[in-house]
């Protein structure tokens, strides 16, 4: 039996290659902000198309991203069209176990879909360890290496396009298992590093960025509401303590962002807006500061129910 579409107005952040999973990188020992969820996401539906319009206003996208699914529930496959149906690129995914194995891209150059680019993933004791990016050619774009101690992330190395490994992050946990430091290295030396401080929830309140010396560059203080998991509010400084700007959101039940906004010294400013339904985000409008925050992409979802 056709699966039936949900037929929804959406906009995707990253997409997941499975039900529980995005596409491997190694898991960051600390929640992305924002947000740490994924609103595309549900146990009753998958995303089946993504359409992206130049504003709301527009009768027509100017890009739809159709996705396909293999027999396990895996992401398959990616393909963007050119408004109306003119095939521009398409992407391949390969799993072993539920994990992906290799993604390969193909891009249209004069009318013909050539190859873009591979990437090939390596796990062990189901965590990434090694990652890598190839031109449509087969030369190296990078190659990333993880380390894990303890279960935990703690260092990852970048080769450049001779493969040689240098150091790139290193993380650094509490007794909670919580991190407290990520430096990050240029050619080996330490170029500069982010502390954390958390609150009595174990979620991040402060986050500083400082030199390779430890000199305060910047830091960032959260605010959260009741037990939601992602800031209502962020608030930027600089190294003298001077305010920068403050980002704002209005958070629905989920814990998802209906609103954004931004507080400087243009005054207070929607980034965005968005909608959800049922779980998922259906409807996403963007709006642009250097457009003085005119609505900038538009971006409406189907989806299909599992």
């Amino acid at each position: 039996m056709k699966p039936r579409l949900l037929i929804l107005f959406l906009l995707v952040f990253s997409f997941a290659c499975r039900k529980d999973k995005c596409e491997p990188e190694a898991e960051k020992p600390f929640a992305d902000l924002p947000p740490a969820k994924d609103p595309t996401k549900s146990e009753k539906y998958r995303l089946k198309t993504r359409l992206i319009y130049a504003n709301s206003s527009r009768p027509n996208p100017y890009t739809i991203v159709r996705y396909e699914y293999d027999v396990s529930g895996n992401l398959a496959k990616e393909s963007s069209f050119d408004f109306p149906d003119v095939l521009s690129q398409y992407i391949t995914y390969e799993h072993q176990d539920g994990d992906l194995k290799k993604k390969s891209i193909y891009v249209r150059q004069l009318d013909v879909l050539i190859p873009g680019g591979v990437s090939n993933y390596e796990y062990q004791n189901n965590k990434i360890i090694e990652r890598e990016d190839l031109r449509g050619d087969g030369s190296l774009v990078r190659a990333q290496r993880y380390e894990y101690a303890r279960n935990r992330l703690v260092n990852t190395y970048t080769a450049d396009e001779n493969r040689n490994y240098y150091h790139q992050l290193k993380y650094t946990y509490d007794s909670m298992g919580r991190v407290m430091k990520e430096e990050n290295f240029t050619s080996n030396l330490l170029s500069s590093n982010y502390s954390f401080t958390y609150d009595d929830q174990s979620r991040i309140s402060k986050k500083t960025l400082l030199t390779g010396s430890n000199q305060v560059l910047s830091y960032i203080e959260y605010v959260y509401e009741g037990n939601g998991k992602l800031p209502v509010k962020e608030s930027q400084f600089d190294e003298n303590g001077n305010l920068i700007n403050i980002l704002r959101r209005i958070n629905n039940q989920d814990d998802y962002p209906t609103e954004v906004i931004l507080e400087d010294e243009k005054g207070a400013n929607t980034l965005e807006k968005n909608v959800y339904a049922d779980g998922v985000i259906i409807d996403k409008k963007r709006f642009s500061a250097p457009w003085n925050f005119a609505e900038s992409t538009y971006t409406r979802y189907e989806y299909e129910r599992i």
